[in-house]
């Protein structure tokens, strides 16, 4: 399987993740800011992790830090951008 076809695999997954999660929290009551700032964090983690092991097959944590940095650190610029659009 390339790689092309695994990022697309975890892209629908977390997209899943994403907007599943923001629809049941908003079953749920919880007001919509705090919904989607919640499920992309949870989207974020999730994708970091499956991206890694599944998509780029890396096994170990040599450079984990640097990447969840760079991943994490874009993942905290485009949470705000997309509450500010909710």
């Amino acid at each position: 399987m390339s790689r092309l076809v695994r990022y697309l695999i975890v892209a629908v997954l977390i997209y899943v993740i994403d907007m599943g999660g923001y629809y049941c929290l908003l079953k749920l009551n919880v007001g919509p800011v705090l919904a989607n700032a919640i499920v992309k964090v949870a989207a974020t983690l999730c994708g970091f992790f499956m991206h890694r092991r599944f998509t780029y097959r890396i096994k170990g944590f040599d450079g984990a830090s640097a990447d969840a940095i760079k991943y994490f650190g874009l993942g905290l610029v485009y949470t705000p951008l997309s509450s500010g659009v909710v």
